[in-house]
């Protein structure tokens, strides 16, 4: 009933599921804010037209799954994502394919997440430009499970991350390394 995923987000109220016909939504700087269930039906594209983060979720709970997000924006002074999760509790990103973003999933402060089954693939070319896969920064007892990484600076990164689960991923032809703790 909605024309955009971003005024979907606005109205949903908790524990919410919010269903995302197929299509092409041209939206970044989308916010999950409410502990909600969002599932797309054969990977509607949420397109970030390369103008900052694409979908940033800040909600203890919150469900992302099955979408293409695409085209994030590039930045040397911030940490641009396709999906960024933010200070939140048990969030699950599951079943999505990321192309093209300069960090695809980036956890940050954020506690037993799992980031699970998700394409994710970039086309970077040096480190400076570029992000990687998954991203984790001070955050503890993440679940990073089945997922498949490419072409990023690193598959996998960890700063500050503890009592986590990184298992059965295939990280491959990434600048770096295929996983990098710090």
């Amino acid at each position: 009933a909605y024309q955009t995923i971003g005024s979907a987000l606005v109205k949903a109220n908790h524990g919410d599921t919010i269903t995302v016909q197929p299509g092409v939504y041209k939206e970044h700087d989308l916010n999950i804010t409410k502990t909600i269930y969002v599932r797309g039906i054969d990977y509607p594209v949420i397109d970030g037209e390369t103008k900052g983060t694409v979908l940033t979720i800040h909600a203890n709970g919150a469900v992302l799954d099955g979408f293409k997000v695409i085209n994030s924006g590039v930045s040397q002074r911030t940490d641009l994502a396709g999906i960024l999760i933010v200070d939140s509790y048990n969030v699950t990103v599951k079943n999505n394919k990321l192309d093209n973003t300069q960090f695809a999933i980036y956890s940050q402060h954020s506690r037993k997440c799992t980031i699970r089954d998700n394409e994710i693939r970039s086309y970077a070319t040096n480190e400076v430009l570029s992000g990687n896969g998954v991203h984790a920064w001070r955050s503890d007892s993440l679940l990073i499970i089945g997922n498949k990484i490419s072409g990023h600076r690193d598959g996998i990164y960890f700063e500050f991350v503890t009592n986590s689960l990184v298992w059965r991923n295939i990280s491959s032809e990434n600048i770096r390394y295929g996983i990098h703790f710090m």
